[in-house]
């Protein structure tokens, strides 16, 4: 399987009811746990794995029958072992994930939307990171994505471990580096919040791809493809109508210079419309999909902001530039979205400086 395979998320409309057929008891037990848990709202101290007899929280660890279950482990992403759980070892799903303070990894805290969802980017497993042990991490959460499994998910707070309750494994971006997690999960058939906003393909015509017949992998792959790449010109005609077929920050009109490009991607085709997006010259829209620029809020608009990396380049000339908006409050860019750019800009200059790099 490779990387764009892996960029493309096959599993529309996943719901808990469904995922409880494809797993061990074991694991419905402890989403069970973990929807328990996100009701209860409590903190943890500590780690529940890590918890002690003295602690508040320990009479709120899982016990399957009557031994205690663990939920997590020192590794951020976590699944049992055989000795506890059996199962097909070449379809292992994670069980949990969490973060640490005192982790290298820069997991981005959750993003509130407006559908009452949230969304959290969760770093990969590095390569080395658990010394000299290789346990593909990172397949175990592809297996989540490409199945619809949900993971547990606890994030580390100031006051200490929060469970968020159960998110699906919406999408993998390798570019960056990031596992895109979407929660809330509750029981109940599929949600309509994380099933796929098809509506914009209601104006182009598509062909019955499968006509009643069992699909392959490769065909289910191909057909994601051809419905995102839809799904990206109708965002791009969008932005384009937006904008009237000028950048954003370089009042380019050259229609071929020009591209969609999105602020937050963290849903597929949820994402494609126009106030997650920004029409820019295709130069800016590499620049800003690698966080090197961004656009911070001043005096009531968006002025860009530049990685000192391009202090020495042509693109200084661009710092302070006004983020030029649609005149229809509908069409600007959501300023949530803004934000979250901003604030992984920020983490990403931090970790250019901690590297050394240096200018271009």
């Amino acid at each position: 399987m490779n990387d764009i395979d892996l960029a493309v998320p096959l599993m529309d409309g996943p719901s808990y009811d469904r995922a409880c057929s494809l797993v061990p008891s074991e694991y419905v037990e402890a989403w069970e746990w973990f929807l328990g848990e996100e009701q209860r709202g409590g903190v943890w101290t500590s780690l529940p794995h890590h918890t002690k007899e003295d602690s508040p929280q320990y009479q709120y660890r899982l016990r399957i029958g009557s031994d205690f279950f663990p939920v997590t482990r020192d590794s951020g992403i976590f699944w049992p072992g055989q000795d506890r759980v059996k199962q097909d070892p070449n379809k292992i799903f994670a069980l949990s994930v969490h973060n640490s303070k005192k982790s290298f990894y820069t997991d981005v805290p959750p993003l509130y939307l407006d559908d009452g969802t949230w969304v959290i980017k969760y770093s990969v497993q590095a390569p080395g990171a658990v010394g000299s042990r290789d346990q593909n991490y990172n397949r175990k959460m592809l297996n989540c994505m490409e199945c619809g499994v949900p993971v547990g998910v606890i994030f580390a707070t100031e006051v200490g471990y929060k469970v968020l309750g159960l998110a699906f494994v919406e999408r993998f971006e390798p570019e960056n580096g990031w596992f895109v997690l979407h929660g809330p999960v509750h029981k109940g058939g599929p949600d309509p919040r994380f099933a796929p906003d098809m509506s914009y393909l209601k104006h182009i015509p598509v062909d019955i791809e499968f006509a009643g017949q069992g699909a392959t992998d490769d065909e289910k792959v191909r057909y994601a493809l051809r419905r995102e790449r839809l799904g990206q010109q109708w965002f791009r005609k969008q932005l384009v109508a937006a904008y009237d077929g000028r950048c954003a920050v370089s009042d380019c009109g050259v229609s071929e210079a020009l591209e969609a490009a999105h602020i937050e991607n963290y849903s597929g085709p949820k994402s494609q419309v126009a106030s997650n997006g920004i029409l820019l010259r295709r130069d800016l829209h590499s620049l800003f999909d690698a966080h090197l620029i961004s656009f911070e809020p001043v005096c009531g608009e968006y002025r860009l902001c530049g990685s000192y990396l391009l202090d020495k380049t042509d693109y200084a000339s661009f710092a302070g530039a006004t983020l030029r908006q649609p005149d229809e409050r509908q069409w600007r860019p959501d300023t949530v979205f803004l934000e979250a750019h901003r604030i992984e800009f920020d983490r990403s200059e931090k970790k250019r400086e901690k590297a050394g790099l240096l200018p271009y």
